[in-house]
């Protein structure tokens, strides 16, 4: 597995050795991760609560229930069950879908209908944290290649406080899809400019926590790390710990034969795979009949990683050979408006008009990597049992990823035991943690221990939010 995490280097650190250690230092909370789930509960947790404007919600039935919402009390402070009653929507919780109705209200009638929440910095709500993450802020954003477009629109990026649009300086809010760098930019910028960077440690990785019951019978918890800027090991001790570190950590393999034999060839991470297509673009110059002439990619994934792939293998005029599920194109025009994602439909249309550039692969199984005379072969089988090899230039794995929480316990197996399917490892769309949906506190795990965004199966940062409130609503009961 050190050998797949090698392969994606830009999203996992190695570990530096260094006998210097700091004092324990005393918190309150400790949120591992500082992608956008641990930055929004950063600035929650820094004293800057929301209100409810008192404005019209386009649903009239949950219109009916902000009536008895308090536009002079916090809504962390409100009764979020009672206001959650009946809510749907793309997050995984009913508070998170409340949520992101008061903030995007009739988003997916794609509807730009202002927020209903406003945020008051309120001194004394203030609860000491730190946030430990192994890059800069923005997490796996800082990672991702910064010439890919969003899936999420641009106003569904933002973080509370700070519109995505307002740290642009735009007039309007635009129905439309920015690249990636730009919002890794923005969140690292957020950070700045809503005066968090005093709570975060970045460039840290935490190696253990471990839960301790303090002598008042209270359950406490130590986390252990290392960070790579100071080059020493540091210990916290607190009352709560928020797991916010995603679920892209680990690349899953397809276990075949020469799978791990051609590092540099294949590729396991999106962002590897973009710089092999540009060094294979520089030493190939010629194009015919704007195809280049150069062995197909192979592309194993039916998962939006994977359609990126082809679509940054397309832009190079580069022939791709696409091994994908039966329903994953179906898939595709079920989630997303063509209008918005033009790209993604013209990959299946290029069969029809240039199939020299594109053959998608149904249902075939990839079975070995091999060389032979200096050229990158794949054996693969058909639904029917026949098999056959094909000479390619690269090969792209992409078919998900898991968490790496080997940082908890090692009783809880890397996550399966605080799963909802103990049977399996952590799924941020199967398999998730499970949570209490009114706290956020995981449930197979002594208190204090929270989960938000895609460990809890929130995979939209549109849904973070809702995880974040939850949690802060929480956090702040229990110390009163």
């Amino acid at each position: 597995m050190k050998y797949v995490n090698s392969l994606c280097t830009q999203v996992s650190q190695e570990l530096q050795i260094s006998t210097e250690t700091e004092d324990p230092i005393f918190t309150d909370t400790v949120i591992i991760g500082n992608g956008p789930s641990g930055i929004a509960l950063s600035f929650l947790l820094a004293g800057n609560w929301p209100f409810y404007n008192g404005e019209e919600h386009p649903d009239q039935l949950l219109n009916a229930r902000l009536k008895t919402c308090s536009k002079h009390i916090p809504l962390l402070l409100q009764d979020l069950e009672f206001l959650s009653q009946s809510m749907e929507g793309r997050c995984r919780n009913k508070i998170s879908n409340l949520i992101d109705a008061l903030t995007h209200p009739n988003a997916e009638l794609e509807i730009n209908h202002p927020s209903l929440l406003e945020y008051q910095y309120l001194a004394d709500k203030f609860v000491d944290h730190i946030v430990i993450g192994k890059g800069t802020p923005g997490g796996l954003w800082q990672n991702i290649d910064k010439d890919i477009r969003t899936l999420s629109f641009s106003n569904w990026m933002s973080l509370p406080g700070l519109p995505f649009e307002i740290w642009e300086n735009k007039v309007e809010v635009q129905i439309r899809r920015v690249e990636a760098g730009l919002v890794a930019q923005y969140y690292e910028d957020y950070v700045k400019l809503m005066k968090l960077s005093k709570y975060f440690r970045n460039n840290s990785q935490v190696v253990r926590i471990e839960p301790k019951s303090g002598e008042d019978g209270q359950v406490r918890w130590e986390v252990f790390g290392y960070d790579n800027e100071q080059n020493k090991s540091f210990t916290y001790k607190c009352h709560r710990v928020v797991l916010a570190t995603g679920t892209s950590d680990i690349p899953n393999i397809v276990n075949v034969p020469g799978e791990f034999s051609f590092m540099g060839r294949v590729f396991h991470c999106l962002t590897g795979f973009e710089k092999a297509i540009e060094d294979l673009v520089n030493r190939n110059s010629e194009v015919v009949n704007d195809v280049r002439s150069v062995d197909p990619v192979l592309i194993v994934g039916s998962g939006f990683s994977a359609f990126d792939a082809a679509v940054c293998a397309r832009k190079y005029k580069i022939p791709i050979t696409h091994l994908v599920r039966k329903d994953a194109i179906p898939a595709v025009e079920r989630q997303l408006n063509r209008v918005y994602y033009p790209e993604y439909f013209e990959l299946k249309e290029l069969e029809n008009t240039q199939p020299a550039m594109y053959k998608q692969y149904v249902e075939y199984t990839l079975t070995e990597i091999q060389m032979m005379r200096g050229k990158l072969i794949i054996i693969m089988k058909s639904p029917d049992e026949v098999v056959t090899s094909h000479t390619v230039s690269l090969v792209a794995i992409l078919t998900g990823s898991r968490a790496d929480l080997s940082y908890l316990p090692v009783s809880y197996q890397n996550g399966k035991v605080l799963a909802i399917d103990t049977s399996k490892g952590i799924d941020s769309k199967h398999n998730s943690i499970q949570i209490n949906p009114m706290t956020h506190q995981v449930m197979k795990a002594p208190e204090g221990l929270y989960a938000l965004g895609p460990l809890v199966g929130d995979n939209f940062v549109r849904c973070t939010l809702g995880g974040a409130i939850t949690a802060t609503s929480h956090i702040a009961k229990s110390r009163e």
